[in-house]
């Protein structure tokens, strides 16, 4: 029985190794190492396919905001909920304050200072902005008037798009493009822009520094998840989750090469909201001290970290009431483009009608501006009267 035994198992290691290479084969295929140009190929398709559906509605929110660090901008996070969606060419984006405080005398909304010294007024109406046939209407409902004026470069809208930033897919851009404007101009002159236009979007980024990055051999977990790690030394490190449609699963970015760390965002509970594409229903980011206006002795230093919950996302079937808002009775509204100002004398959901449907007033604005041109042109008259006779003299 003995023999018999050892012979069995002598048996069964030849077999063993005679079909080892193929089991090694096998293996190979699966932990086959990737390029970072099959990263970045990767990251292209998954943000292709999410924005091809040109037809969505996503709504996160900032639930809470921890001070880590102290530091020159303490107390300045507020719980904010975002909206961005769009249908065809429209687009709509709306930004508020869901941080409730203490209401003072005035039934303000007062936010205290994290040192308890005073306090902010923080707003509780919405800020929307609606973007229909090239031109924007604007409304922060917090005051009594909206404009309506030609799209230039998405102004506030941008802020809205936090969301996508920290996926690192660039939502401005695809806003600005799509209306005909030069994104790289826009980025370029608009310097109070380059706080949401200035990041390091991917695939872009990624593709403009390809040679900088180098992929870790051996593959990391995030969340229990087996990511793979690109590498753009002292400067940029990204967990991709290659199963999960080439998603962000963490990043961590610095002020440059070498230099302190900017942001760490950690991008958490993906879920597939249609097949290929995926989507966090959480997020954490780590803003770190900025080396432009912080004491040194911070900087590399965690100053906040900002919770981020995803509340709502449509794809392909966002309703068409989103991009109709219903004005109130009474706001007044400065039309741009048309050269007026009018007030809304019934409750309308177009803001875009035109002012010959509404009540044209005669505003101070108007006569304002009717004399100024009146002026300049007597002024302008007058002055080639006086150069005409001192020639003739």
């Amino acid at each position: 029985m003995t023999l018999l035994r050892q012979y069995l198992i002598v048996i069964a290691g030849i077999i063993l190794l005679l079909f080892m290479p193929n089991l090694n084969g096998v293996q190979c295929a699966e932990d086959k190492i990737l390029t970072v140009a099959d990263i970045l190929d990767g990251i292209k398709k998954s943000k292709s396919l999410f924005f091809n559906s040109d037809n969505f509605l996503v709504k996160v929110e900032i639930t809470k905001c921890e001070e880590i660090t102290p530091n020159r901008y303490s107390g300045g996070y507020f719980n904010t909920e975002f909206i961005v969606a769009k249908k065809g060419s429209m687009w709509f984006t709306s930004k508020k304050f869901t941080h409730i405080g203490q209401k003072n005398k005035d039934g303000k909304n007062i936010i205290k200072q994290p040192d308890g010294k005073g306090g902010v007024w923080v707003p509780l109406e919405s800020e929307i902005n609606i973007v229909k046939n090239h031109l924007v209407f604007e409304w922060d409902k917090n005051d009594t008037a909206a404009s309506v004026r030609q799209f230039t470069n998405g102004g506030n809208m941008h802020q809205c798009n936090v969301f996508f930033r920290q996926l690192g897919w660039d939502l401005s851009r695809v806003l600005i493009e799509s209306e005909g404007k030069d994104y790289d101009s826009i980025r370029d002159k608009e310097n109070w822009l380059l706080d949401y236009l200035d990041h390091p979007f991917l695939p872009e980024f990624l593709e403009n520094n390809l040679s900088k990055y180098s992929i870790i051999s051996k593959k990391e977990d995030v969340d229990g998840f087996s990511c793979w790690v690109i590498e753009y030394s002292g400067m940029d490190k990204i967990w991709i989750d290659s199963d999960h449609g080439y998603v962000v699963r963490k990043r961590t970015y610095h002020w440059g090469a070498g230099s302190a760390r900017k942001f760490t965002i950690h991008n958490k509970d993906f879920r597939e909201i249609k097949p290929g594409i995926w989507l966090p229903y959480r997020q954490i980011v780590d803003k770190y001290a900025s080396i432009i206006s912080e004491d040194k002795k911070i900087w590399d230093k965690v100053a906040a970290r900002i919770y981020y919950e995803t509340k709502e996302v449509i794809l392909d079937n966002v309703p068409e009431e989103v991009f109709n808002i219903e004005l109130n009775e009474g706001l007044r509204i400065i039309d741009n483009v048309r050269d007026t100002i009018y007030t809304i004398t019934k409750p309308n959901s177009d803001p875009f009608a035109g002012h010959e449907k509404q009540e044209i007033e005669a505003s101070g604005y108007v006569i304002f501006r009717a004399i100024l041109i009146i002026s300049g042109s007597i002024l302008a008259l007058i002055g080639l009267w006086l150069i005409l006779r001192k020639e003739k003299e």
